[in-house]
């Protein structure tokens, strides 16, 4: 049976592994899937003994993407222009990491009819979430792409450490914008929301890159604020998945019914 795992901290809410197994099942393969708490003093001996034992590939997440990129014995082009990964795959006795992060989301919004092309983006937050999708945004050539973070000395690092095809500016007080992504953690942290309310437009669109099976409070305050539509992470997390999937078996999962097989 092939092994996998999803690594992070905290990790007991992760639907990896069932999502996982719903591709496993479409593809008539049963997969070992598990959830794995590490820490950062244990997250390189973690990753060692997984794979020690035969593990395949593991998914990456919160905070210990830029690590996994960084200890990888070789790195595809989609983790080193972000230099995050959140997709491990043992093949000939190395580790080579991947980020299906910013591709994930693209396919959603395609799947959402969301455009990026000539539209006016607003990225909130300049974390690790931020650096992972970026690059990939950048590539379907919007008409400008800010960043918005409480603290702006944050983020000439965040742009020191990606390298993408459009210039990226800090978000100026008065701006409004097509398409506004949340990256940080306001909806699941007991904290008012204090972004500006005029980044929005009539027909604006807000994603937020977590999820809940309710509407998130990002979702709840760009409906609020004046946003068209207010989207959520979960498509984001299927089909980012879905792409690690198929690294590790060369199979591409059909993703349109795993929102109804999670229960949302």
């Amino acid at each position: 049976m092939k092994k996998f795992a999803v690594i992070g901290n905290p990790i007991e809410h992760s639907l990896s592994p069932t999502i996982h197994t719903l591709f496993a099942q479409e593809q008539g393969e049963v997969i070992d899937y598990k959830k794995l708490l590490s820490t950062k003093n244990t997250f390189q001996e973690d990753i060692k003994l997984f794979f020690d034992n035969e593990g395949i590939g593991m998914n990456v997440t919160i905070p210990f993407k830029d690590n996994a990129y960084l200890i990888s014995d070789e790195n595809d082009k989609s983790s080193i222009l972000c230099k995050s990964a959140n997709t491990l795959f043992k093949k000939d006795n190395k580790i080579k990491s991947y980020n299906t992060d910013g591709d994930g989301l693209l396919n959603d919004f395609d799947k959402n009819s969301i455009d990026v092309e000539n539209k006016k983006i607003l990225v909130i937050g300049a974390g690790g979430a931020a650096k992972s999708i970026l690059t990939t945004l950048c590539n379907r050539k919007p008409n400008s792409v800010h960043i918005l973070n409480r603290t702006k000395n944050k983020i000439p690092i965040i742009l020191d450490n990606i390298k993408t095809n459009t210039t990226i500016n800090i978000y100026e007080e008065g701006m409004n914008f097509d398409l506004i992504i949340n990256t940080t953690s306001i909806s699941m942290i007991n904290s008012e929301i204090i972004f500006p309310k005029n980044i929005f437009m009539n027909d604006s669109i807000s994603y937020d890159l977590f999820y809940s099976k309710q509407k998130t409070k990002f979702q709840l305050w760009s409906e609020e604020s004046g946003a068209k539509e207010a989207y959520n992470g979960l498509g984001m997390l299927i089909e980012q998945a879905a792409l690690s999937y198929e690294i590790w078996n060369n199979y591409k999962p059909d993703t349109t019914h795993i929102k109804k097989s999670l229960g949302f």
